[in-house]
């Protein structure tokens, strides 16, 4: 299986794929250039004296003949130089994904924020999630009744826990009053509906409640990519890998170009068995786009599981440097410094090490201590840490049945215990 390619044509495609090989693509003049912002000459041309656009100039022609690399431009204008508010200054396309219906406000400025925010949302970064949640919360302030807006809020809250290290239970509380205020607003609004399910999933812990609201969405919209790509990825850490690749599938089928989709794919193909096919999508992807997480994490995951403890944690390094997780950055320090001095062993005990410190100190949840003891192969104490973190209600733990650290205890009566307690299943 093969990362299809989808070239991009301009500045929306470009950011939409943040990270890819066309960033080294050069554009040799300036109606070029100025095709590629969908603006004219004159204006990238006034920006490139005021506000600093990266412009080329070949050597010798009186600086008549110009040039810029699409990597380049792309990254001014994410750092801002075209403006802080892009939509003020150029067109934007209507968003790709995740599609939130039609934007439904009677203010065309509310309007013009909540597609600007869906913009920035598509570029799956944290800087990029910043940006969106500052416009989805313009658009409200402007238009109170505004369901897509609220919904583009909690996305972006779910996503913050992901990409960044914002406490997830802040960003499940966040999420939860904003999407039950859009399914107020507007009870036949599928992509609130699913959103409603991740949040009782992961927030709640309420599986029952979760599989209806994604259940909901799906009646409301069949054909929603993003309900059956929510859907699957409840289904995988429930240990439903055949549904759930079913699921992942038909999103894929309904949205083919989006790399949250492809991500979760090869993730789900991996605990379905299939991975020649999973390491297949999620290095190409990784290497297409190194700033994108998701299949940094999910091959950080297969490496362990696969014993390949080097590139495990090679993979492990770029997810917490993309994150921002000093305490997870510093456990993977501390393993690359134990296996060049003692093999995988002793990568164990310095991760544990390292863990028990940053626990002690507050910087490290029970889960990821719990998890440091299971690499040492200590299932006691693991488990322990899990029992612990269940009743403390760290999300994390929803991950027990795919986390590749616990599969020594996939016999133990006691984490069996914990999966039945959650409503998942072991294969």
């Amino acid at each position: 299986m093969v990362v299809p390619d989808h070239s991009p044509t301009g500045i929306q495609d470009i950011m939409a794929n943040t990270g890819s090989a066309i960033a080294d693509r050069r554009l040799n003049s300036w109606k070029e250039i100025g095709t590629f912002f969908n603006r004219d000459e004159r204006t990238v041309k006034r920006w490139e004296a005021a506000r600093g656009l990266p412009v080329h100039r070949v050597p010798g022609r009186g600086g008549t003949k110009v040039f810029g690399f699409v990597g380049e431009l792309t990254a001014w204008l994410k750092g801002g130089g075209a403006s802080m508010t892009a939509p003020a200054t150029a067109p934007l396309p209507a968003p790709t994904v995740p599609h939130i219906g039609a934007a439904r406000s009677t203010d065309p400025q509310a309007r013009e924020l909540y597609l600007a925010g869906m913009y920035y949302y598509n570029m799956q970064t944290a800087e990029g999630i910043d940006r969106a949640l500052h416009h989805f919360t313009h658009a409200i302030t402007i238009d109170p009744h505004y369901a897509e807006a609220f919904v583009g809020l909690a996305l972006c809250y779910t996503q913050l826990r992901r990409l960044t290290v914002m406490p997830d239970d802040d960003a499940y509380a966040r999420a939860r009053t904003a999407v039950e205020r859009a399914v107020t607003l507007d009870d036949r609004l599928p992509e609130a509906h699913s959103l409603l399910g991740v949040v009782m999933f992961y927030g709640a812990w309420d599986v029952k409640g979760a599989l209806a609201a994604f259940q909901r969405a799906l009646q409301l919209d069949p054909k929603s990519s993003l309900a059956h790509h929510r859907y699957a990825l409840a289904l995988l850490h429930m240990g439903r890998f055949a549904q759930a690749l079913d699921e992942i599938t038909t999103a894929q089928t309904l949205n083919p170009v989006y790399r949250s989709v492809l991500a979760d794919k090869g993730r789900i193909l991996f605990h379905a068995g299939q991975r020649a096919d999973a390491m297949a999508v999620l290095t190409q992807l990784a290497v297409a786009s190194p700033d994108f997480l998701p299949p940094h994490a999910y091959l950080a995951a297969i490496r362990l599981s696969l014993g390949d403890h080097a590139l495990y944690l090679a993979a492990l390094l770029r997810v917490v440097c993309l994150r921002g997780d000093e305490a997870g950055y510093e456990t993977a320090l501390a393993g690359q410094r134990g296996l060049e001095q003692g093999g995988p062993a002793a990568m164990a005990a310095a991760m544990l090490a390292e863990r028990k410190r940053l626990h002690g100190a507050g910087t490290s949840s029970t889960y990821d201590l719990a998890q440091a003891h299971a690499l040492t192969g200590d299932g006691a104490a693991a488990l322990a840490g899990l029992r612990l973190a269940f009743e403390r209600r760290e999300s994390a733990v929803l991950n027990l049945v795919i986390d590749p650290a616990f599969n020594l205890l996939h016999r133990d009566p006691g984490f069996l215990v914990l999966v039945n307690r959650l409503g998942f299943r072991l294969r």
